[in-house]
């Protein structure tokens, strides 16, 4: 026996990244083409493949000074086409590997520098590559959400939750802007629509709002961009990591308080 992982896409939008790789298996209905493709052979994230070769694993560790001997890899995450998420355990040291598109870790490497050099709790950036590749730290404590599970309340404090949002630095206000969550409220309502008429009517009615209240909003704070408890380490009622700056930047503080609270309402439910 032997287990396949397959990756998948269905283009909506003219802008994605096209895909040229014999490697893609292309479905079609006549009306919409799905993309499918065997792991790892991302047809966006070239750099994956290599992370499932042993040398070129070992060849990564002693890059960033570390004994390979006795590496186990583990898949974390994966979103095709845009990340993937791979641990890199040793006896003695635990690593984490971010796969993105190929000319993105030099991004993601800024946010980490700007946002450790403000205190922040983020992971420590060992060294990227042109071709996507950023190796992280490890970082101490449980995952939030886990926490929050195990421990309720006494996890963490709002105002700890507050804090981390607080000492993200002005500098995140520079960089260029990505659409926010807000932004796509009209997009989430035809979701609801589409799938129940009599929710879509108020989905519709929310997003309208939204829209008119962040008109006047500021647009410049710095934000995180995916701020839930996915995204947080906790130990002793303290926060002890931030992770997945990628989308931090300039935007409203609104909708990284408005994430939170999406994701812990689901979270009880």
């Amino acid at each position: 026996e032997r287990t396949e992982i397959l990756g998948a896409r269905s283009p909506s939008d003219p802008a994605d990244d096209p895909i040229v790789d014999a490697r893609v298996l292309r479905l079609s209905d006549g009306d919409r083409e799905v993309q499918v493709w065997r792991l790892p052979a991302d047809p966006l994230l070239p750099s994956l493949g290599a992370l499932c070769d042993r040398d070129a694993v070992n060849a990564l560790l002693r890059s960033v000074g570390v004994d390979p001997a006795d590496v186990s890899v583990r898949f974390v995450a994966y979103r095709p086409c845009r990340r993937a998420v791979i641990e890199l355990s040793t006896p003695r040291t635990r690593l984490y590997v971010k796969v993105l598109r190929p000319g993105r870790a030099a991004e993601v490497h800024r946010r980490l520098m700007l946002t450790r050099a403000a205190g922040l709790p983020t992971p420590r950036s060992l060294g990227w590559s042109d071709d996507g590749v950023v190796v992280l730290e490890a970082l101490p404590g449980l995952n939030l959400r886990h926490a929050l599970r195990l421990s309720g309340p006494r996890a963490c404090s709002p105002s700890a939750l507050s804090a981390i949002l607080d000492r993200l630095p002005a500098e995140l206000g520079e960089l260029p802007r990505r659409s926010s969550w807000s932004e796509s409220a009209s997009h989430y309502a035809g979701v609801i629509t589409a799938i129940d008429s009599e929710l879509g009517a108020r989905a519709d009615s929310l997003a309208l709002r939204i829209r008119a209240a962040l008109d006047g909003g500021n647009e410049a704070e710095p934000v995180h961009g995916d701020f839930y408890e996915a995204q947080l380490l906790a130990a002793e009622g303290q926060i002890t990591g931030l992770l997945d700056v990628d989308n931090a930047g300039p935007g409203n503080r609104v909708d990284d308080v408005a994430c939170l609270l999406a994701h812990l309402s689901v979270l009880v439910a």
